[in-house]
């Protein structure tokens, strides 16, 4: 399934940031596609999956700002075993840098919640 990561600069120029994704029980972490955002910045994504912390990392050799938008889409798998219910995705960790390196507040966040309904 297709967890949409959306990204809001607010009134500063941000051209790299870094956050955690904590994921429950119930749901895998596979992988990241770069969304509009990212891609109109020619920036890439890495991942690092260390238990259920996947820690994402956006960054590019260039000092373009990325634009508000759909930042990435986190491919997520629900566990046969998952129960109906709502599964919430926290994030954390999130640091922002503008086009010199500078750290730059980061604005309003909120995590995820994936909706699991059960097979009839």
């Amino acid at each position: 399934m297709a967890l949409p990561v959306a990204f809001d600069t607010g009134s500063s120029s941000v051209s790299s940031l870094q956050f955690n994704l904590t994921i429950p029980k119930g749901l895998k972490y596979e992988s990241v596609d770069p969304g509009p955002s990212l891609t109109s910045a020619s920036k890439g994504v890495r991942t690092n999956l260390k238990g259920r912390t996947c820690t994402v990392v956006v960054f590019g050799i260039n000092q373009t700002s990325i634009p508000s938008g759909q930042l990435l889409t986190a491919n997520l798998k629900i566990a046969p075993s998952a129960a109906a219910g709502s599964l919430s995705v926290p994030l954390s960790g999130v640091v922002y840098t503008d086009p010199k390196g500078n750290t730059v507040a980061a604005g309003a966040r909120n995590g995820g919640t994936v909706t699991v309904v059960s097979a009839k």
